[in-house]
């Protein structure tokens, strides 16, 4: 991982953590989705190119 992504991802843990609500995590580019099927209870948001955080 390049140092500018773990930079990124470091913030998106930060923001994560201090979280209350899911709609914490809706922030602009952050492009919040609720995944589908046997994922239905599960959240992404957008990090890097084939690096999303799902929780």
């Amino acid at each position: 991982m390049q140092p500018k992504h773990a930079e990124k991802l470091l913030d998106i843990l930060d923001r994560l953590d201090a979280a209350i609500d899911i709609e914490d995590m809706r922030y602009p580019a952050s492009k919040l989705h609720q995944l589908k099927g046997n994922r239905k209870s599960e959240w992404s948001i957008f990090c890097i190119r084939k690096l999303a955080p799902y929780f």
